[in-house]
């Protein structure tokens, strides 16, 4: 995976993008995205979560890893499988993107 430039399409500004981003379609720079606030509903799959720590990561069906807490799941679902399908809302934080009001949706 290399590291590539790409115009943002609300500024017009150029930025990095990592290997891992770049198919992904996105062509906002960090900036925008931060500005955009909470989007969603996304869905994804859990890529892992541990339990004790309390914390894991979404992978979206772009290939991006969001960052989920604990807090973010139904009170009565604290036990997440990597490969769960999960629906959940995306707020950018201080840190970056964060999956909010995860839910798992019934097959």
């Amino acid at each position: 995976m290399t590291n590539s430039y790409a115009r943002c399409r609300s500024c017009g500004i150029l930025f990095l993008r990592d290997g891992a981003k770049t198919d992904s379609g996105r062509r906002e720079c960090p900036g925008c995205r931060a500005l955009a606030g909470i989007t969603g509903p996304h869905e994804g799959r859990v890529k892992w979560y541990d339990a004790r720590k309390r914390y894991g990561f979404i992978e979206t069906g772009d290939g991006e890893s969001v960052f989920m807490h604990a807090s973010s799941l139904p009170a009565a679902r604290r036990r997440l499988r990597p490969g769960m399908r999960v629906r959940f809302l995306v707020e950018m934080t201080a840190r970056g993107p964060q999956a909010a009001q995860v839910e798992l949706p019934r097959d």
